[in-house]
């Protein structure tokens, strides 16, 4: 007979997390190392370190957009509505940032948009801002946590499941 380990719902959960996390953390290294490698022959004048400030922000975006997209995942009615309005959020903040530049009507909503935060290359050349930096890390673990706790409380989304109906509670029964 087989032996089970169950493991609590808290380690299931920071299990999938982390390797989310892992992934891109292994993205990361792995453009950092196929933008190393040819930089002894550019003239660009990066060093090696320098260039590790835009991967760090460039991480520091990505881990911001999977929490959201987590979030999103427990407070839609199903999973792949959450990824999509998650991904959506990603694109539309995306071009928002980019047309403030070209439309100063927009810039007010641009600051609202992560990528407005996010320091490209601009890190190398004027330095990393940090408070940018952690700024964005705290939005991801705010939505990490948020969804953590929604999980432990078994909100768990099955593909399909759920909906925005309003459920009336004494008329339902009444009828």
């Amino acid at each position: 007979m087989a032996e089970t380990y169950p493991i609590r719902r808290i380690q299931f959960f920071n299990g999938r997390i982390l390797a989310e996390t892992a992934g891109l953390i292994l993205m990361m290294i792995f453009a950092y190392i196929g933008a190393v490698i040819p930089l002894g022959n550019t003239s660009m004048g990066v060093s090696a370190v320098e260039l590790i400030e835009p991967f760090l922000s460039l991480f520091a975006i990505l881990f911001c957009y999977l929490g959201i997209s987590v979030f999103l995942t427990f407070v839609l009615p199903n999973r792949s509505l959450g990824a999509t309005a998650g991904n959506l959020f990603l694109i539309i903040s995306f071009f928002i940032d980019g047309f403030a530049g070209v439309n100063e009507k927009l810039e007010p909503f641009a600051k609202f948009s992560p990528f407005h935060y996010f320091q490209r290359a601009n890190s190398i050349v004027d330095g990393m801002n940090w408070e940018w930096f952690i700024g964005l890390v705290a939005v991801g673990l705010v939505g990490i946590l948020i969804s953590m706790v929604l999980f432990e409380r078994r909100e768990i989304r099955v593909s399909g499941e759920g909906s925005w109906q309003l459920k009336l509670r004494s008329a339902d029964k009444k009828a």
